[in-house]
């Protein structure tokens, strides 16, 4: 009897330890499925943190190419203000140019009158002396 005791013994002490490794393979268990949880819920926070910054993405892009719209419009407008500026200066030194050209002309014209009155009283002058 004293082996049946023995051998009972051993058994009450392998269902221990069996009862014993049970018990960690479920705490073990418990525990790696709280990790596996709390990890898929990071990953689901991870792809909707990612659809959002995509959403946002897509977003800003678009607003970009509107800007570069409005920029090329904006510089295309300045440019044609500034042509038509460039050409009105233009227009209006031709003008100055053609008036200073007239002028000349004029000052020429009343240089050359001036010299024929100077050349008439000269000749006025010479006959009253003889």
């Amino acid at each position: 009897m004293s082996s049946d005791a023995a051998r009972h013994a051993q058994l009450e002490a392998k269902l221990d330890s069996l009862a014993s490794l049970r018990q960690e393979v479920q705490r073990l268990y418990e525990s790696t499925r709280a990790e596996l949880y709390a990890v898929r819920e990071e990953v689901t926070r991870e792809r909707r943190a990612r659809v959002a910054l995509g959403a946002e993405n897509a977003r800003l892009q678009e607003w970009n190419r509107e800007l570069s719209a409005q920029l090329s419009s904006l510089l295309e407008q300045r440019l044609r203000l500034e042509l038509a500026s460039v050409a009105e200066m233009l227009r209006d030194l031709a003008e100055a140019g053609a008036r200073v050209a007239q002028l000349e002309r004029h000052i020429a014209s009343q240089a050359e009158a001036e010299a024929q009155l100077r050349e008439a009283r000269r000749q006025q002058a010479a006959l009253e002396d003889c």
